[in-house]
């Protein structure tokens, strides 16, 4: 029988993810938990290895994670080479690369290539629980356990103990909570009953106690978390007195303790873990407080707690352990909360939805129509949930309904459109509650119905759009009653409508939305196209959509226009976005051919680098005029969802965007969005022969003598020739967003696309030296 090999050659083609960090400092946290796979909700230690895999200690094994999936290793009594024990407590990688597990039945180093474990134990087997391990800069492995401190010699696989003892210059305490190491190279080891340094060339230790009477002393004994941050300052975690900051002048300690009188103070004094950003603030988590994040000029905390009616808030407010990777995004691991996930390149869009039984949230999750006023309040109609009056730095909604029992109470709950019309003066159109102006400061407004006995009266009850032209004019566009223009001084309306006997009127009375240009000429979008309004002549010309003219209106469908800022008029259309050009009265189309997400587009805004963009039915997308370039958005990417509302657009005078659809509202700053560049490293992590899976160490034929991801070369039979690959790019942020591409070299002649949340591909392959290009 025959042998032939399969070689495998990685070249990972990325997706660049979209993503960023919202303006305000609200972080927004993805969660994995017993859902996605993880074994167990309570994490105690989090680690990213050299090779850019996540693991996870849990209650009920070691969880190593690859952006799609988790692999659990757990105990298997029949086989002594498994993990130890399913209480895992600690993660290390060592500056060689080897992992080294703390388990309640001791210490376990993982065989990356043989896919197993083995195990040591400073005392008698299965005795000793391991809370720590440290690396320190002489690469020597210091464990903390709950009898004592222990210094690893790996080579040898022997243990020397440090334990308390009634001579001074020993540990204080047995019970090693956590450890790390000074600038100096001091050990500094949290304990049960005292903050002990160790001078490890000398082998004595110092314990730092709470002195009654000294406020410069440790604030408590029981230190639970030790850590020491960039600037080299050291930080020690108590069990009911807050946090402790080492002044190395005087030796003593600046304490930092809950204060229920104090809002900025840190929200609870049971200490557990410590982080730094990649801003370098000071991220403590707490028992039963969440996370404080420190600010170091001021002393005062921000508090990030779980919030029921959040899904991205912290999923648990006791948090054991925080660690920031390679590439700045956050791990939070938490009591029976599993995992959160603060993405670096993460959440720059703001999302804002309704909230059962939450006053303060937004009233409907169908936002039709935005606008801002001169006071920078920002003004939201809903789809029956009336208008919103949004305060962007409180991010609170305020609600106007109507009530048939106050006539002074806003015309009907489904707002169409609004427009402030002066300053503390808005206009309102609504879906049967026709228009009203609205004053602000009064809180009275003032209603307009049509009235068959007044000709001068508005015209429809449905009132689709409102603007106001540079000469103080409310044009409305109606729904079947063409245009009412509103002149206040006379309190009353002008109309245009469509005759079917005159070309040069309007030509629909089906209105969605209204622009001027930079000549004061007004545009009108219609249900059967675009009108051109001249003052002058109070004639329309009309332009629509020709199938043999591909220079004409892409679709007669106009659901929303922009004037930019050099007087160009883009309109939205159900069949793309078109630019209209006045030189050759004709219009430069965009479509998905050209990048664009959907051709149903619904809303343009210019952001201040002169970017365009775009809403439609499938996501956001951003058209940059000048690259030709398109970036496309969607709801992975934080959006309220894929489909966005027509015209429903704002752009704050500082430079804040802001886009309403039919699950809520998002709100960005263009300039926080930037391509996340991260090529991360790509591995096979799966392999199957005839949909069996494959193991290290396979009893048939043992093709696996390592682990898959260590793998380089495959022999086998001639017999064995349907294989199933599975493959990982270690991204976190956005792994539904990788791409990629593969072949067999030799036999396939062309690449083959591939998303990993698709079926996996299944490869019939031909005897012969082959390669496996991925």
């Amino acid at each position: 029988m025959k042998n032939y090999s399969c070689f495998f050659v990685l070249i990972f083609l990325y997706f660049i993810c979209l993503y960023g960090y919202a303006q305000n400092n609200t972080p927004k946290f993805k969660h994995l938990n017993t859902n996605d796979g993880l074994s167990q909700g309570h994490v105690s230690a989090i680690l990213k290895d050299k090779k850019g895999f996540m693991w996870f200690a849990t209650d009920e094994g070691l969880n190593k994670y690859d952006g799609y999936r988790f692999v659990t290793y757990k105990h298997n009594p029949e086989k002594t080479s498994s993990i130890s024990t399913n209480f895992v407590s600690d993660i290390l990688e060592d500056k060689s690369g080897n992992l080294w597990i703390g388990t309640k039945s001791g210490l376990d180093k993982f065989d990356r290539k043989a896919d197993s474990f083995v195990h040591y134990s400073p005392g008698k087997a299965g005795s000793v629980i391991v809370k720590d391990i440290y690396e320190d800069h002489k690469n020597r492995i210091w464990i903390g356990t709950t009898t004592g401190l222990c210094l690893f010699n790996t080579a040898k696989g022997s243990f020397i103990g440090y334990r308390h003892k009634a001579d001074e210059n020993s540990i204080s305490n047995d019970m090693i909570y956590r450890i790390t190491e000074d600038k100096d190279g001091n050990l500094w080891i949290a304990t049960q009953d005292g903050l002990n340094v160790l001078y490890p060339e000398k082998g004595q230790f110092f314990c730092y106690k709470n002195e009654p009477g000294n406020n410069k002393s440790i604030g408590a004994n029981w230190i639970k978390s030790v850590y020491k941050d960039t600037k080299g300052n050291i930080w020690a975690g108590t069990q009911g007195s807050g946090i402790a900051l080492f002044n190395s002048k005087d030796n003593s300690f600046t304490n930092f303790r809950h204060n229920d009188a104090k809002s900025n103070s840190i929200s609870h004094n049971d200490i557990l873990s410590f982080a730094e950003d990649s801003k370098g603030n000071l991220w403590v988590g707490t028992e039963n407080g969440g996370i404080s994040v420190l600010n170091y000029a001021t002393g005062s905390f921000a508090h990030y707690q779980s919030d029921i009616n959040d899904n991205s808030s912290l999923s648990s407010n006791s948090v054991y352990c925080i660690y920031k990777d390679d590439i700045n995004n956050l791990w939070v691991g938490t009591f029976s909360g599993g995992i959160n996930m603060l993405p670096f390149y993460g959440d720059k869009v703001r999302k804002f939805r309704q909230i059962p039984g939450n006053e303060n949230a937004l009233s409907s999750n169908i936002v039709l129509c935005i606008t801002g006023d001169s006071n920078g309040t920002i003004w939201i109609g809903t789809d029956g949930g009336g208008l919103n009056r949004f305060d962007k730095k409180l991010e609170r909604f305020s609600h106007y309904r109507h009530d048939s029992r106050n006539k002074n109470s806003i015309s009907s709950d489904y707002v169409l459109s609004v427009v402030e019309v002066e300053p503390g003066i808005l206009g309102i159109g609504y879906h049967r509650g026709g228009f009203d102006l609205y004053n602000i400061k009064t809180g009275v407004f003032t209603h307009y119905l049509p009235d068959k006995h007044n000709t001068n009266s508005l015209s429809a009850l449905t009132v689709n759009a409102v603007f106001k032209d540079r000469l103080g004019l409310l044009w409305l566009g109606t729904w079947g009653e063409g245009i009412d223009v509103f002149d206040r001084k006379t309190n009353s309306f002008i109309h245009y409508k469509n005759n079917p006997a005159d070309s040069n009127s309007i030509n629909n009375n089906f209105i969605n939305n209204i622009r001027e240009d930079k000549t004061g000429n007004i545009w009108v979008g219609t249900e059967a196209g675009l009108n051109l309004f001249n003052r002058k002549t109070k004639q329309f010309i009309r332009y629509a959509n020709n199938s043999v003219n591909t220079k004409s209106l892409s679709h007669n469908a106009v659901e929303s226009m922009l004037t930019d800022k050099a007087g160009n008029i883009w309109i939205a259309t159900g069949g793309g976005l078109n630019l209209f050009e006045p030189k050759t009265n004709s219009f430069k189309i965009y479509t998905e051919k050209d990048g664009l997400s959907n051709n149903m587009i619904r809303g343009i805004l210019e952001d201040n680098h002169g970017d365009l963009w775009v809403s439609s039915n499938h996501g956001l997308s951003k058209l940059n005029l000048h690259t030709k370039t398109v970036r496309n958005y969607e709801a992975s990417d934080g959006l309220q969802g894929d489909e966005f509302k027509s015209g429903c657009v704002y752009k704050a005078p500082d430079g804040q965007l802001f886009f309403g659809g039919a699950n809520g509202l998002n709100v960005f700053y263009p300039d926080s969005i930037s391509d996340n560049n991260y090529i991360p490293p790509v591995y096979i992590t799966g392999f199957q022969i005839f949909n069996k899976p494959v193991a290290v160490g396979n009893t048939t034929g043992n093709l696996l003598k390592q682990q898959i991801s260590e793998t380089k070369e495959i022999i086998l039979s001639y017999k064995q020739s349907v294989l199933t690959f599975e493959f990982s790019a270690l991204n976190f942020t956005l792994p539904e967003k990788n791409q990629y591409a593969y072949k067999l070299e030799g036999f396939d002649k062309e690449w083959t696309t591939w998303a990993i949340k698709e079926l996996l591909p299944t490869l019939t392959w031909m005897p012969g030296n082959t390669f496996f290009m991925l």
